[in-house]
């Protein structure tokens, strides 16, 4: 019974991050990665990282830098992994 209360909040909490800051992680997604592809395979990456992370109850006051910081270290290995570079020239 404690496994289906923690997934439905966990399910809760993903829900009300996608309806808050679902669009804005989307986009800094795509314009780091500049493919709309990897852009979603970013954004799942993300999403389940935020899921799956411990210190979530640690963050309540700061949730949308939080929330950044956590994208931007999703998103660091996945620019060298795609040779991404700012302009792309």
């Amino acid at each position: 019974m404690s496994n289906k209360t923690t997934r439905s909040s966990q399910n809760a909490f993903i829900d009300r991050i996608v309806s808050l800051y679902g669009d804005l992680l989307y986009d800094l997604c795509a314009s780091v990665l500049i493919s709309q592809n990897n852009a979603q395979v970013a954004f799942r990456k993300t999403l389940k990282r935020l899921k799956t992370e411990k210190k979530r109850a640690d963050y309540v006051e700061f949730e949308r830098a939080w929330i950044l910081r956590v994208a931007t270290q999703t998103l660091l290995p996945m620019t060298h992994r795609y040779g991404v570079r700012l302009s792309p020239s």
